[in-house]
């Protein structure tokens, strides 16, 4: 295979796995290109700016990038061209970029093109202490100050600008093709030669490093300035000084050098190495380089895209370093600080000279060569549980093979751990812990076998009790010779436990199976889990640093959780390794004991599905960074509503009524694990608490009351805390007119106005039709008036007279039949004078009040009993109220209570009769009451019932009663008439 196919192979691996964790380099790296939405593989700058965001200078226009999408910005938005040569970040925080057509500069979301500026291709860029901004073309230079544009004389060499460099004291290098040029404030349209060993290379580009030495670069040359002149470092380069472009130090004093055509050279310490094709980069030709706040160095290649290298922070050991491509099932350090390894099917290995080779070339492992477990002992022992092949004892080139007691035949070894008096205790698949002492298994030990429990893990705290990790079958403590499932009770699952650690205060900590990480301590549990921060719920490795600090390995990666944070109750944050750091793979060895260790120099050795790794806490002094969080635009179903581009977070977002949903988009700039950062949002004036967004970058509101809203939003990094500062911008959801204040206000004074105006013109419509009532009532009367009048003048007075005519006549005729038709016409026409009188009476609206009806009442009856001598007994009550009655109840009443008096009168043979009148609770009580005979209505007569019969209707159509009562001596008849107290008028 040549050498193009094994780069392009290497590249492939990279695009794959994202981080590229390449043996034999101390960095790793990551690879963007065009199919990663990159605009254009050929990136010729690269800078980062105060939020984070980094800025590419491409063949395409200019990217900005937050770790997970490129923004193109080109023409459209204002740029001169698409071909950007140059990038640089000044001061003020503006980004200027170098065209094919001039150059550019981005303020306040806008692009903006410099005055005075010439309209050709900028090649470099730079700054001046004082703030201006410097351009290199082929042809000449120049200097931007204050919207003003200078061009600078450099003199009679070609004006060829490649780099720009403060010179610390208000003045600037210039460096062109071939020469190197000073430039002072004093003389500020021209600068000067300054001769040196550069003179006639091709020079490329000027930096400083750690100790403030300025640094010249070119083709075939590298200086460095020294107390004694200029150092050339190119004769220590390997394979001496090439084809050097770019030049550039790091926070840690590294000298990185970009090349045409080996890649990047780092000098470090005085040592050089190289990174280039052949080992990580996507292609050795580098155009550009950068090293931020974070130590991320990033590459711009000339057609291979974006690299990204990042220190190794831990030492990974895989099949490359000799592991080969077997699991890693157990890992332990000896006394002498060698480390041993066992795998799933390789047999065991040793760690020497930055590898892992065999351990015992010349013994012949029984089986497979399947170990589960390992332990070395304090005498020099290494021992080693199999996979159903027993236990074996390692001393030098010494194997012994310790056969394992009849029940625990052909099981499996899983857990090894020496006791404090140097004895070994073995966790034996389905048997349990077996106790090896004095060159046998002491029968006395018995251990917790009665299910067939699977063993994990096991190990004899400082107190001397032995603990066991069973999984679904909990954790077992033995006490004395007595084993007991220990952390159960009440309300308490069974632990899945299948890791231990006794920390340094005596407390166990405990590794589980989908429940997260256990403190066990005084018999008190303590649970932490993925809700408080936890990378994953199983817990399948635990270790302890310096620091008391823990380390978790799990199936989602290695965390470090602070002792202050477990205790304080926070959600758990800090340290996150998975494989975007280097790891092989993110899942570690789980289910089996002896799987990581704490060498004595305070290092840590864990083991991985397809390897291990050894780090140095001292390493991991401080967490990331929390990235910074950005709000982008605001859109809704009609269309964008605010851009940050354009506007700015003072200007809020406002929303139009009827425009739908409103969806704001965000962004933060995370690059070595975009994939972690997690949002958490709140629209202030809706939602009372935060919301949590992964794996999203945009947030949706739908149907928006009017009003005023503050959206707020947090970002969480890689170590999973919380950024100490929200963005926020103000939302106002307008109204529809008919929502808005003034019309509201306005439609409640018309509907007011339209009320009083309806319940006036009602009112005064009542009040007429109540006028006009009372004025056809008042006609009524006066017509009753009339009429009762001209019944008691006209036909009273004329019944009056025929009664006198007749009366006379009849005393003048002697008796006989003529005689007795005249007195019966007399008779006759008393009745009619008598029934007048009642009309005229019930007409008569004077008499519409109750004292008028009782005194008629009275008198009438008293009247009529006079006449036909009986006795009459009257009873009313004194307090009768005024009230008005109208003339259909009396009436009805006068016509019901004759009724009754004349049947006393005529069918009792009563010799007394008692009319009392009472008044209670509204209601007019008549009683009729006669001492006759007495009176049954169910045997009338016929014509008696009719009576009763007119008497009951009579007394329904005034809306009363009659009721007629049996008495010891004669009959009662009850009459009750409801009256309302209406005031008489």
């Amino acid at each position: 295979m040549g050498r193009k196919s094994v780069r392009l192979l290497l590249m492939l691996s990279a695009i794959l796995t994202g981080w590229s964790p390449v043996r034999g380099a101390s960095y790793l790296n990551r690879i963007w290109q065009t199919g990663d939405g990159l605009p254009s593989n050929s990136v010729n700058g690269v800078v980062r700016d105060r939020e984070g965001f980094l800025w590419l200078a491409t063949g395409n226009g200019v990217a900005r990038f937050d770790g997970l999408r490129f923004e193109l910005h080109s023409i459209v938005d204002g740029l001169p061209d698409t071909m950007i040569h140059s990038l640089h970040l000044d001061r003020s925080g503006r980004i200027w970029v170098g065209t094919r057509r001039g150059a550019a500069y981005r303020e306040n979301g806008k692009w903006l093109i410099p005055q005075g500026i010439p309209n050709e291709q900028i090649y470099s860029l730079g700054e001046a202490q004082d703030g201006s901004i410097w351009l290199g073309t082929y042809t000449e230079c120049w200097r931007w100050s204050q919207g003003k544009a200078t061009r600078v004389d450099l003199g009679d060499i070609p004006a060829d600008t490649r780099s720009f460099l403060d010179d610390g004291y208000g003045g600037l290098w210039i460096l062109t093709r071939g020469h190197l040029c000073r430039w002072s404030p004093d003389q500020p349209g021209v600068a000067r030669v300054v001769p040196g060993p550069w003179s006639g290379y091709d020079l490329r580009d000027l930096c400083r490093d750690a100790q403030g030495r300025m640094i010249v670069c070119g083709t075939g040359l590298l200086l460095r300035e020294s107390e004694d002149g200029w150092e050339n470092l190119g004769d220590s380069m390997p394979g001496g000084p090439g084809a050097n472009l770019v030049c550039t130090t790091g926070p840690d004093g590294v000298l990185w050098i970009a090349t045409r055509d080996r890649g990047v050279m780092l000098l470090d310490h005085g040592k050089w190495s190289t990174i280039d094709s052949t080992t990580q980069l996507s292609l050795d030709d580098v155009r550009s380089l950068l090293i931020d706040d974070e130590g991320l160095v990033w590459l711009g290649t000339n057609g291979g895209g974006l690299d990204l290298l990042r220190r190794r922070m831990f030492e990974s050991y895989a099949a490359k370093e000799g592991l080969g491509r077997t699991v890693t099932s157990a890992l332990v350090i000896d006394r002498a600080g060698t480390v041993w390894v066992g795998t799933d099917g390789g047999g065991i290995f040793r760690h020497r000279d930055d590898r892992f080779v065999p351990a015992f070339p010349s013994l012949a492992l029984p089986g497979k060569g399947l170990i589960w477990s390992l332990c070395a002992t304090g005498d020099g022992t290494l021992w080693a549980g199999t996979y159903r092949e027993g236990l074996l004892k390692i001393r030098g080139d010494t194997l012994e093979s310790i056969a394992l007691p009849a029940a625990a035949a052909d099981k499996e070894v899983s857990a090894l751990h020496e006791m404090h008096d140097g004895t070994l205790l073995a966790g034996v698949q389905g048997t349990g812990v077996l106790r090896w002492a004095d060159g046998k298994f002491d029968p006395a030990f018995e251990g917790p076998s009665a299910h067939e429990l699977p063993f994990h893990d096991v190990l004899e705290d400082r107190k001397g009790q032995v603990w066991a990790a069973c999984g679904s079958h909990g954790l077992w403590r033995r006490v004395g010779n007595v084993w007991n499932r220990a952390g159960e009770g009440d309300g308490k699952d069974v632990l899945n436990a299948v890791a231990l650690l006794e920390g340094r205060a005596g407390e166990l900590w405990i590794g589980t199976l989908g429940q997260g990480l256990v403190r066990y301590q005084d018999g008190q549990q303590v649970r932490w889990g993925m809700e408080k921060g936890l990378l994953s719920d199983s817990i399948v490795q635990i270790q302890e640093d310096e620091r008391r600090n823990l380390w978790l390995g799990s199936a989602a990666g290695l965390q470090r959780v602070s002792r202050d944070e477990l205790e304080s109750g926070t959600r758990l944050t800090g340290i996150r390794l998975g494989r975007e750091d280097g790891l092989p793979t993110p899942q570690f060895s789980g289910e089996h004991g002896n799987l990581c260790a704490k060498a004595s120099d305070g290092t840590l050795w864990f083991s991985l599905a397809s390897g291990a790794i050894h780090l140095d806490p001292k390493n991991f002094t401080t967490s990331p960074r929390a990235p910074s969080v950005r709000i982008e635009s605001a859109a809704t179903d009609h269309g964008t509503v605010w851009d940050r581009s354009v506007s700015s977070a003072g200007d809020g977002i406002v929303v139009a009524p009827g425009s739908g949903t409103l969806r704001i988009r965000f962004t933060s700039a995370e690059f070595v694990a975009p994939e972690r950062v997690r949002f958490r949002c709140r629209m202030d004036g809706v939602e009372e608490g935060w919301q949590e967004i992964e794996g999203a970058r945009t947030v949706s509101y739908a149907s928006l009351p009017p009003g005023n809203y503050r959206f707020d939003l947090m970002v969480a990094g890689r170590d999973g805390s919380w950024g100490p500062k929200a963005a926020t911008i103000q939302v106002r959801q307008e109204p529809y007119f008919w929502q808005r204040l003034g019309f509201q206000l306005a439609a409640m004074v018309a509907t007011v106005t339209s009320l009083v105006f309806v319940v006036y013109k009602w009112s005064r419509r009542r009040l007429r039709r109540k006028v006009e009532a009372l004025r056809q009532e008042r006609r009524v009367e006066m017509e009753r008036a009339r009429i009762a009048r001209d019944l008691h003048d006209d036909l009273g007075a004329s019944l009056t007279e025929i009664n006198f005519l007749g009366t006379l006549a009849g005393g003048a005729m002697q008796e006989g039949p003529p005689r007795d038709k005249v007195l019966g016409m007399v008779e006759r026409a008393r009745h009619m004078a008598k029934s007048l009188d009642e009309i005229v009476w019930t007409v008569n609206p004077h008499n519409d009040t109750l004292s008028s009806t009782v005194h008629y009442l009275c008198s009438r009856v008293r009247e009529s009993l006079t006449a036909a001598g009986i006795r009459c007994r009257l009873e009313v009550d004194e307090d009768l109220p005024e009230c008005t009655l109208d003339s259909q109840q009396r009436h009805h009443l006068l016509m019901t209570v004759n009724e009754a008096v004349n049947n006393a009168m005529k069918h009792s043979r009563a010799t007394e009769v008692g009319l009392t009148l009472r008044f209670t609770d509204n209601r007019l009580l008549v009683d009729i009451a006669d001492n006759g005979k007495g009176f049954d209505p169910d045997t009338a007569a016929a014509a008696e019932r009719n009576g009763l019969l007119n008497m009951q209707r009579r007394m329904e159509s005034a809306g009363g009663t009659v009721q007629i009562t049996p008495a010891a001596t004669g009959t009662v008849v009850a009459v009750e008439l409801p009256l309302s107290l209406t005031l008489p008028k």
